[in-house]
């Protein structure tokens, strides 16, 4: 049986966009479609799922195949669908071909580099590894990994049978509406009852407002909010997170407290927003949508005078001359800082301004390091006045976390190779 017209198994992902491709969609229907014929799926619903978690292991749903296969590709070499009614009547798995789509990130398999009679040095390196893995066997994530991922898997669930959204994807839906609509809380319950009503019964559409908000922040993306000094001076963290004024000019912290005002709810003067960067930078590894791609600049070196990414440029080269060590993990992160004024409500007479804060992988390549998803808002540093010489102030807990990835690192697990790594970034 030949499997050149499989290749789009192990192509999964557009490098350039970013996103799956929609061939990949289409095919995966089709193999869904496929399967549906197999007599256990009749009789039982179910049949084993050759993505790369479960790899054949576990028996799933079709739907719930096909959402695996979606977010994160099919296992290696899984180029004749034995577990599937197909016979391997060739052999190929023993013929030198199971170089391609290693790991399934879906970066793009090339039939010609899979030549049994011409293999690069980049084959030979990844039969070794290949090796090692499966002498090895994969690791389990780290624990804060491990809940991310399990949790993901939860709220990835269709709400029923043939529903194109889920948990997760709904109630993000639903708070986007609310906050381009400028619902209020009541108004966003007496709608998310009115979907709850329609849909079949047990679906697991958030009842109000406060479910929709919690399910999204147990991802473990929250905001924190600091309070700073309404002159630029200082924050009120670590050991000032105590003080009621600022220590160098004495201006207050709180709003003055109005007559029978309750004292446990003083308002600050002034506060920022701070948004971590450590979980932000592991998940480029927890999801297949990106984690095949963050070592591009290690395979896509050049030396022709022609920039096209920071990693073609002298500094970049430098760095990597004088921190080697740092070097020899190409997972490691080389981070840009950019941060410019602005006005959130120009329709406003009274002028106001804020200043974002923000952070961009370059390890990525051209086509997706500079788009939306991953450019990582990380401060949000208030108005009204432009902070100028003070902005290092606002910096601090942005500098605590290059810090700590600098030395001694974050443990993150990396979901393409099934290993946990020290993960350091540099901020270029």
């Amino acid at each position: 049986m030949s499997w050149h017209h499989r290749v789009w198994m192990y192509d999964r992902l557009n490098p350039t966009r970013g996103g799956i491709k929609p061939e990949f969609y289409d095919k995966v229907e089709d193999f869904i479609e496929t399967i549906s014929k197999l007599d256990v799926v009749k009789s039982e619903g179910k049949c084993r799922c050759p993505c790369v978690k479960c790899r054949c292991t576990n028996y799933k749903e079709l739907n719930i195949i096909k959402m695996h296969l979606w977010e994160k590709g099919f296992m290696p070499n899984y180029w004749i669908w034995t577990e599937h009614g197909e016979i391997d009547d060739i052999g190929i798995n023993q013929m030198g071909f199971n170089n391609c789509g290693e790991g399934g990130s879906g970066s793009g398999a090339n039939v010609e580099e899979c030549d049994m009679y011409d293999i690069s040095w980049e084959d030979n390196s990844r039969r070794y590894h290949e090796m090692v893995f499966d002498s090895v066997g994969p690791e389990d994530p780290h624990v804060e990994a491990k809940n991310f991922f399990d949790l993901l898997e939860a709220t990835q669930k269709p709400l029923w049978e043939g529903c194109v959204h889920s948990q997760l994807s709904i109630a993000v839906r639903m708070l986007c509406i609310k906050a381009e609509e400028n619902q209020s809380q009541e108004s966003f319950k007496q709608w998310a009852t009115l979907i709850r009503e329609i849909a079949p019964e047990g679906s697991a559409i958030p009842r109000d407002y406060y479910e929709a908000k919690k399910l999204v922040q147990n991802l473990g993306l929250k905001a924190i909010k600091i309070d700073c000094c309404s002159n630029n001076c200082m924050l009120y963290r670590k050991d000032d997170a105590a003080l009621t004024s600022c220590k160098f000019c004495e201006a207050p912290r709180f709003k003055p407290i109005s007559d029978g005002g309750c004292k446990s709810k003083r308002v600050p003067v002034r506060r920022m927003h701070y948004l971590p960067l450590i979980p932000r930078l592991r998940r480029l590894y927890a999801s297949m949508s990106s984690a095949p791609h963050m070592t591009w600049h290690i395979k896509n070196q050049r030396d022709d005078g022609v920039m096209i990414h920071p990693s073609h440029g002298e500094a970049w080269k430098s760095f990597d001359r004088i921190h080697s060590d740092f070097a020899l993990e190409p997972r490691n992160i080389r981070l840009g800082l950019c941060s410019n004024g602005f006005t959130p409500n120009i329709q406003f007479s009274k002028p106001y301004s804020c200043w974002p804060v923000i952070v961009i992988p370059y390890n990525l390549p051209p086509g997706m390091c500079m788009k939306d998803p991953y450019l990582f808002l990380t401060c949000l540093i208030p108005g009204p006045n432009n902070p100028k010489a003070n902005i290092d102030v606002f910096l601090g807990p942005l500098i605590d976390e290059l810090n700590e990835l600098w030395n001694p690192g974050v443990l993150t697990y990396d979901i393409v190779e099934k290993k946990n790594f020290v993960l350091k970034a540099a901020l270029m």
